[in-house]
């Protein structure tokens, strides 16, 4: 069955590269001391039930997944979230994930750049992440 790890891995992994380096975390930090910086964690609570599939049991998880992008380059903050958002979107449509939710969000500081977004996936005990 898929983790909470393997999603976060594989999410930074896409969204974290040489080219861009982005600070990423699995937890929110409310004011990011690194920019840009990437937040991603599972949010709400996960209803694991039982179904009859046939003749076995499989276990059903639903998964919600809250993103938060933060960005203050002087020069184009807004360009630099977008890209990074969607690296974010890439990876978890990639996973599988619907996106429910993707805004920019107001922000204490005018000169942060913050855009939120929310994933959401059904997943079975025979699921695995595929890799590139």
């Amino acid at each position: 069955m898929i983790t909470r790890n393997d999603i976060y891995d594989y999410a930074e992994r896409k969204v974290n590269t040489e080219s861009r380096p982005v600070y990423c975390s699995s937890r929110y930090e409310p004011i990011p001391e690194h920019f840009p910086a990437c937040f991603m964690y599972e949010i709400g609570k996960t209803d694991i039930r039982e179904s009859v599939n046939l003749a076995f049991t499989e276990y059903v998880k639903e998964v919600s997944w809250e993103v938060q992008v933060f960005a203050n380059n002087f020069d184009d903050a807004i360009t630099e979230a977008n890209g990074i958002m969607d690296d974010v979107e890439t990876a978890f449509r990639d996973m599988k994930f619907l996106e429910t939710f993707c805004s920019e969000m107001t922000n204490g500081d005018p000169s942060i750049y913050r855009i939120v977004a929310r994933f959401e996936r059904t997943i079975c005990g025979a699921d695995e992440i595929e890799e590139e």
